[in-house]
């Protein structure tokens, strides 16, 4: 029998312990028994400390004055040296202690959550704004998208995400950040039944965002690629843990979800993703701008849009628009819209059984020959052979 924060597992078997009584008195015995070892040698050095002193104030040692100054100037650097290391000891065993604890603790929580709520393509959306937990039972096949600004805790398993010629590995214990609305290929590469593939979606709320870099001190901007893989830090582990833990009691929800969404986002604005996600605060930054032209392309899937009008909801020059929109994206505009087109399409297809011509006329598209062959090039296969390799997925899965 084991016990982790909040459940006992026994064998296999998770157990939850409601009693936050429970949870609270297991982690005060832990950490007063530390306190308590390091009191007792604290104790014991006062003693040596007070012996010390009391022979050199009984002038029982027969040294020159100077001498003794110095024995004393010694043992007190000693002394307060000892308790300062104490002190930080205590600290850092403590941090020590907790990560692994807090971070089983954040995958067992995600963990009952998905099982209970995932969906068939096993998305579990949370009362939480913008959070949502993924659970894959086995490795997937290649996933197209369009996402927007996410992080993404990786709590169990392993992925794959490709964005341009660029790839990304990355498992638990890492963090995948995407910083704009850029097209990707994902596909989850470790992933079984007993051990699922577990992640935490957060999608970056602007508003949240540009309010912190405001009360924030200044700091510099990280320019480069819009997705990036890295160490999740324990100060986001943590805010996440108290953040899915709303989810035992809806009706904390809605009084402290916005504090705890708030914290997350302070702490991705402090560590090492920071410099690139500032830029999605700043008012009027390039960032901005070309989100602005992103959202007008999103809302007006099936029209045509001219370079123009999106430069004008951008506020830049035809030109500038252009170069700041491929600095941002990676991409053209034109060709955003036609990935962004393509996997819709696909979408469309796949999750609501529309026929080909439909989802190429319900995209934007004339011609059903020019739809294909842009369909093939994007995904590998024609729509008819890749939905029929997808059904044949599906049933192999089942």
């Amino acid at each position: 029998m084991v016990f982790i924060e909040g459940s006992i597992v026994v064998g296999d078997e998770v157990c939850s312990l409601w009693a936050s009584d429970v949870r609270r008195c297991c982690r005060f015995l832990g950490h007063a028994c530390l306190f308590l070892r390091i009191a007792i040698r604290n104790a014991t050095l006062g003693g040596l400390n007070a012996f010390v002193f009391g022979r050199l104030a009984n002038g029982c040692f027969a040294l020159p004055l100077t001498y003794k100054a110095a024995i004393v100037g010694s043992w007190l650097a000693y002394t307060f040296g000892v308790y300062a290391y104490s002190s930080d000891s205590v600290a850092t065993r403590v941090r020590r202690n907790y990560a692994p604890l807090m971070t089983r603790t954040l995958l067992e929580t995600a963990r009952r959550y998905a099982e209970a709520h995932a969906d068939a393509a096993g998305i579990a959306v949370t009362p939480l704004s913008g959070m949502a937990i993924v659970r894959q039972m086995s490795p997937s096949a290649l996933q197209y998208a369009v996402s927007k600004p996410l992080v993404a805790l990786v709590l169990q398993g392993a992925k794959r995400v490709a964005m341009g010629s660029d790839t990304f590995d990355f498992g638990a214990g890492e963090s995948l950040l995407i910083t704009a609305d850029v097209p990707t290929v994902s596909q989850i590469t470790q992933a079984t039944a007993s051990a699922p593939y577990l992640s935490l979606v957060l999608d970056l709320d602007v508003a949240v965002i540009e309010s912190l870099v405001m009360e924030m001190a200044p700091a510099p901007f990280l320019a480069g690629a819009p997705v990036r893989v890295d160490p999740t830090e324990a100060e986001v582990a943590d805010a996440a843990l108290r953040l899915l833990r709303l989810l035992d009691r809806p009706a904390s929800v809605p009084i402290l979800q916005k504090q705890l969404i708030r914290e997350l986002h302070f702490w991705l604005l402090s560590g090492r993703h920071g410099g690139a996600i500032r830029s999605l605060g700043v008012p009027e930054s390039h960032a901005q701008r070309v989100g602005r032209a992103v959202a007008l392309i999103r809302d007006n899937l099936a029209k045509p849009l001219r370079v123009e009008q999106l430069a004008a909801v951008a506020g830049m020059s035809p030109s500038s628009f252009h170069e700041h929109f491929r600095a941002v994206i990676s991409l053209s505009p034109l060709q955003f819209q036609k990935q962004l087109r393509l996997i819709e399409a696909r979408r469309l297809m796949l999750s609501e059984g529309q026929t080909i011509s439909h989802a190429a006329y319900a995209v934007g598209y004339e011609s059903v020959p020019q739809f294909t062959r842009e369909y093939g090039r994007m995904f590998g296969l024609p729509p008819a052979r890749d939905m029929k390799a997808a059904k044949t997925r599906l049933q192999t899965a089942a």
